[in-house]
């Protein structure tokens, strides 16, 4: 077999597995490298032969590809901008915090980020898109804000749990707990959720999720403090 005609094999082959298979976000990637590098290691070497069917899977992923791509750059650009506004309002209340961004120290665009603000306990802050698979969110695009605090159910969440009402008033939103089952591994968090438009669009100002999040922080650290669940 040669080159040209491997490289025609495989581009069918992993057409026909993707059509054939639900393939979830970002899984295909390892077959597309594979793919771009065999083209650009053997230039010239196209499929001789293509069916329609086959022509019609390779031009849909291809889109669906840069689709992606172009989407997730713009989500990071807009969860930039969410975190720009947060900061300066926690600045203007004398609060310093430290964003862990992996993604920017690797290159990578992101789609969530964390925000360590305790000393004394690993307990951190996290804003991001997710796609819930279960729940009332089932199914949809969301900005999802949470206080992550797995492990510490009796020092931490139990304590605030009890100004869970406090919270949600001062914050003018509502304020969601994990599952019982996911409760029970010994994950618990509190979640802000913000529907996206599932066009692309995210209708949600930046300056109003980051300010949700800054009060959202804010809150929390004043009544855990009070508390003496944390040190001030």
């Amino acid at each position: 077999m040669t080159v040209r005609e491997f490289i025609s094999l495989f581009e069918q082959q992993k057409n026909a597995f993707l059509m054939q298979n639900i393939i979830g976000e970002g899984q295909t990637g390892v077959l597309e490298e594979f793919e771009s590098w065999l083209k650009e290691n053997h230039p010239g070497q196209e499929p001789v032969f293509e069916d329609k069917k086959t022509k019609k899977a390779r031009t849909g992923a291809k889109v669906k590809k840069e689709s992606k791509k172009t989407e997730k750059q713009d989500f990071s650009l807009y969860l930039d901008n969410i975190m720009d506004e947060a900061q300066k309002a926690l600045e203007e209340k004398g609060l310093q915090i430290n964003c862990i961004s992996l993604g920017k120290a690797m290159g990578l665009r992101e789609t969530s980020k964390c925000i360590k603000i305790f000393n004394d306990v690993n307990i951190f802050y996290r804003i991001g898109k997710s796609l819930p698979r279960k729940g009332k969110y089932q199914g949809q695009n969301i900005m999802l804000i949470e206080l992550v605090m797995d492990g510490y159910k009796s020092s931490i969440f139990l304590p605030l749990l009890s100004k869970q009402a406090e919270i949600e008033r001062r914050l003018g939103i509502p304020v969601e707990r994990e599952m019982p089952h996911i409760e029970n591994v010994g994950k618990y968090r509190f979640k802000l959720y913000f529907p996206l438009d599932n066009s692309g669009e995210y209708g949600h100002r930046p300056w109003k999720i980051g300010k949700i999040l800054a009060e959202f922080i804010c809150i929390t650290k004043e009544l855990l403090e009070e508390l003496g669940c944390v040190k001030g």
